[in-house]
């Protein structure tokens, strides 16, 4: 139900009351059956009479087996927003909702969230009136609260969070057996995440510049994750509502037309994202770190995707084994988790942004598109693999760099000697020692057309436009990292990833 109204010519509302449904259906029907149907003609092995064998007492892998699933999801909501404008110069906008999901117990279902926003039009004001370069510049600001039910990132996740649930597995002398699969969390619910915004729109110089800013701090309380429990209950770890995490950032976009007359246009865009992330609050039970392994960890303080290794600090001249650092500023040949610290690093970008080109000239145009990420790091386990030197009987290749690897006491150089223990695993997962700069910049595409006018087309009664172009795709890219591809995604390591393709186009656009 909406509600508008008009008056006294500069006052203008706005207001509505909604309710939304939604709840989505999982069914499924699943047979298996392994071997060759014995009433078929054949004698391989595979001709098998479904029974279990004395050889195959504990995996009938013969027996047909056959299941099926059925799941629900929804969520129940009913919101209202209203909003109030005053001569298209001041407004302010405000909003409430309740939320009830399928996936929590009933004292949990619900989540109430809301926001309010305010807006101001500089331009309307007696300062900027006769402005000749300020064209248009507004103002606005809000604050706002949301929430995420799907805690576990995905549709038919969650659903038995708050129930003990129970699964086949292995017992004692290797006989089959339930076995606890999770300890039930009655309390899980709904992700709190508020919300603070300013921002500027503005034109200048006769609209030739535009763009906009904003500054953000987005605030995700009762996070959801794991926390550890007494082995003693079946398992080390429950997940819960625990924790929160701070994102704070600044975002840009920028356009200016360079130039536009009868036959040239010069226009150039861009934008650029500053975001940082920190945890500020972790389970009691971590002490402020949850680390389970491998070169990531959560620590209250550091950004989400951390690097929590032992800093490599190069080779020992009298031995060449490798050596690292240790937390009091010594030295040590021995890979220990008590060695690990924060170096500095994180898998997720800082920066990150885009800029456009648009050249036209009498129906020629090229149009290029740039992207780059920036202040991230990852592991790089091509190169340790080249440079592993702890066994070269493996049958693989090597690089070159282990040319410099020492040999003679006194030697300095960065790779170890020859046959000392550890392997390209021990290092990218306990160390920094090929923890490398992942940021890039690349071309993403590049475009190059030619459009007939009408005048070229007007004796022609069929065609009525007509277009040809040719375009490349990801065919430069600048990067410190030495392995297939820098864009691999946010992982921690990065080892046979499939480059990106280089992808050339030749088309046609014509319309009848």
């Amino acid at each position: 139900m909406k509600f508008s109204k008009n008056f006294a010519e500069k006052h203008t509302v706005d207001a509505g009351v909604y309710v939304e449904y939604y709840k989505a259906h999982f069914d499924s029907f699943n047979f298996q059956k392994r071997g060759l149907d014995p009433r078929s003609l054949g004698t391989s092995e595979g001709f098998i009479t479904p029974v279990i064998e004395d050889y195959q007492p504990n995996f009938p892998i013969y027996v047909p087996t056959i299941g099926s699933a059925k799941l629900q999801e929804g969520l129940f909501s009913y919101f209202g927003s209203a909003d109030y404008d005053y001569d298209d110069k001041y407004g302010v906008s405000v909003s409430v909702r309740r939320d009830a999901s399928f996936r929590f117990i009933e004292d949990n279902k619900w989540g109430t969230f809301w926001s309010v926003g305010g807006r101001w039009n500089l331009t309307k004001e007696a300062f900027l009136n006769n402005s000749k370069f300020v064209n248009d510049l507004k103002l606005r600001a809000s604050y706002g609260t949301s929430g995420n039910q799907r805690v576990s990132n995905a549709q038919y996740a969650s659903l038995y969070l708050p129930y003990t649930t129970y699964t086949v597995g292995t017992g004692y002398n290797g006989t089959a057996s339930t076995v606890l699969n999770q300890i039930r969390n009655k309390d899980v619910q709904w992700e709190e995440i508020s919300q603070v915004n300013v921002g500027l729109d503005f034109a200048l110089w006769n609209s030739k510049i535009t763009g906009s800013l904003d500054v953000y701090r987005k605030l995700t309380e009762k996070l959801y994750q794991g926390t550890p429990v007494s082995p003693i209950h079946g398992t080390s770890e429950i997940d819960v509502n625990i924790g929160s995490l701070e994102n704070r950032g600044v975002e840009l976009a920028l356009n200016y037309e360079v130039m536009k007359n009868d036959d040239w246009r010069l226009a150039l865009g861009g934008n650029i994202s500053y975001n940082k992330n920190k945890i500020l609050e972790l389970p009691d039970s971590a002490n402020g770190l949850v680390f389970g392994g491998g070169s990531t960890a959560l620590a209250e303080g550091q950004p989400v995707g951390a690097f929590y290794v032992s800093e490599y600090a190069g080779v020992n001249p009298a031995n060449g084994n490798p050596l690292f650092k240790t937390p009091e500023g010594g030295l040590t040949e021995i890979i220990a988790d008590a060695n690990r610290v924060f170096v500095g690093e994180q898998l997720y970008p800082i920066w990150q942004g885009g800029i456009t080109t648009n050249v036209d000239y009498k129906g020629f145009a090229l149009y290029t598109q740039w992207s780059f990420v920036a202040d991230l790091a990852r592991n790089n386990l091509d190169l340790a693999t080249l440079e592993d030197g702890s066994a070269l009987d493996d049958g693989g290749n090597r690089a070159q760099s282990l040319l410099n690897a020492w040999t003679t006491p006194g030697d300095i150089t960065s790779i170890p000697r020859m046959g000392q223990g550890y392997n390209e695993i021990d290092y990218i997962n306990s160390t920094d020692r090929y923890l490398h700069d992942a940021s890039y910049l690349r071309l993403r595409n590049i475009n190059f057309s030619y459009t007939f006018n009408n005048e070229m087309l007007k004796k022609n009664s069929v065609i009525k436009g007509l277009k040809f172009y040719v375009q490349a795709e990801n065919i430069l890219t600048f990067s410190k990292w030495e392995g297939w591809d820098p864009e691999a995604g946010f992982r921690g390591t990065d080892r046979g990833n499939y480059p990106t393709p280089k992808i050339f186009t030749f088309g046609s656009v014509i319309n009848f």
